[in-house]
């Protein structure tokens, strides 16, 4: 039986958004929604939405996460409505703890324009003592062709 997959030309993984320096109860990115930067989707049917998190967290808090995504048909164009994806705790922990883990979600692109945008809000739940880092990454698949790159 062969084993051997490659699905490297078959998928493409963009970088949505990087947030640091996250501080519970101040204003520095806690409770704050930031939007993504502009990704093109053409020719690819699905996607895994990665959110891959550090953070620091004091006995009984938590970390939540509210996640949408929008749409538009051309470049720089007047996106959609969002449409949530997820809005809830991601980590709640009982003793303190520092923590690294990913959370993703998959989502089927059919039915989405060509240009797309994932916007995130975390929220810590104590005060000044938890701090956070986060990185938002769209990884692409699904490919209808396998795409080529253009010799120079």
């Amino acid at each position: 039986m062969n084993l051997d997959k490659n699905d490297g030309a078959n998928i493409r993984s963009e970088l949505s958004h990087v947030v640091s320096g996250i501080v519970a109860g101040s204003v520095t990115y806690d409770d704050i929604y930031v939007l993504g930067q502009e990704i093109d989707r053409l020719g690819y049917g699905s996607a895994k939405i990665v959110f891959a998190y550090d953070c620091v967290l004091t006995a009984a808090k938590k970390l939540s996460l509210a996640l949408d995504f929008s749409d538009c048909a051309t470049s720089g164009g007047s996106y959609n409505v969002a449409t949530t994806l997820y809005d809830g705790d991601v980590e709640a922990i009982a003793a303190a703890s520092v923590t690294k883990k990913t959370w993703e979600y998959d989502l089927d692109l059919s039915g989405y324009e060509r240009y797309v945008k994932v916007g995130s809000q975390v929220d810590l739940s104590h005060t000044s003592a938890d701090r956070a880092d986060y990185a938002v990454v769209v990884v692409l698949t699904g490919a209808s062709v396998v795409p080529c790159t253009k010799a120079s």
